[in-house]
């Protein structure tokens, strides 16, 4: 009973000053462009709860990534280094360059 009256008090002064710390949110999303979320005007799609998220808290207008790429971009994101110094590499895909395509289809049909 002790033990249930202590744990029901008043929380102590340093408690109730973290408290007072602001809640921090990061949404990190691949290929999101700024005009994607309604908040940033967005028409085709709505995006209610971000929104809202962007109407109670704040909205960031100048946004810079350290990569181009997903991955490296998380990487600094996460450790606060450059994912390139690290020896981080973006590793080759079996994707077809589509650039490259046409620009040998159009070769191919030029000659």
């Amino acid at each position: 009973m002790l033990g249930t009256f202590f744990s029901c008090s008043q929380p102590k002064q340093a408690d109730t000053e973290t408290s007072k710390k602001p809640n921090i949110l990061i949404i990190y999303v691949d290929d999101l462009g700024y005009g994607d979320v309604s908040c940033y005007g967005a028409t085709a799609v709505q995006t209610p709860n971000v929104d809202s998220l962007a109407n109670h808290g704040m909205k960031f207008t100048d946004a810079h990534c350290s990569a181009s790429t997903c991955t490296p971009s998380r990487f600094a994101l996460l450790t606060g280094s450059y994912a390139f110094r690290n020896n981080a590499a973006i590793l080759p895909s079996d994707a077809p360059n589509y650039a490259l395509l046409y620009c040998e289809l159009m070769h191919i049909l030029a000659i």
